[in-house]
């Protein structure tokens, strides 16, 4: 089939495959959670720049929350009564070829709620604490948090 195809016909062909498999990758981060195994959390820009819009564009909102925290931010996505939060780093992604790292551990108690949470998130890294389906039901808001680098 390919050797058919012009140099510029096979250029945007592995582009294309390259664009989708970014996108595979950075939803199957997403779905770790919610399927129940852990995850380390997806990338800022796969976030921001892949997935986030493919979100927004399909109806889902983005709330920035009221969470004031020294490293992180907490943000929410929602379609209809499914929600997900997560926790997003904003410091520096880790430079792992030369060792440098900025992870922190996040510390943060719910509203009317006993307990609470403690995370580890990577430099510039988004991940998911807390997801609200029809069989899922918990789903806590935080009020207070704090974040230490490790």
């Amino acid at each position: 089939m390919f050797k058919e195809w012009e140099d510029y016909q096979l250029t945007a062909f592995y582009n294309q495959v390259d664009k989708m498999q970014a996108i595979a990758n950075v939803y199957e981060e997403l779905l770790r959670t919610i399927a129940g195994y852990n995850s380390a959390g997806i990338e800022g820009p796969e976030m921001e720049i892949l997935l986030e819009p493919l979100l927004l564009d399909s109806g889902w909102y983005k709330k920035k929350l009221d969470v004031s925290c020294e490293h992180a931010y907490f943000v929410e996505y929602g379609f209809g009564d499914f929600k997900m939060m997560f926790i997003k780093s904003i410091l520096p992604a880790n430079d792992y070829r030369n060792m440098k790292y900025n992870n922190i551990e996040v510390t943060f108690t719910y509203e009317g709620y006993a307990g609470g949470g403690s995370w580890y998130v990577g430099g510039n890294k988004y991940r998911m604490i807390q997801f609200k389906d029809n069989e899922n039901t918990q789903y806590y808001r935080v009020v207070e948090a704090t974040s230490v680098i490790k």
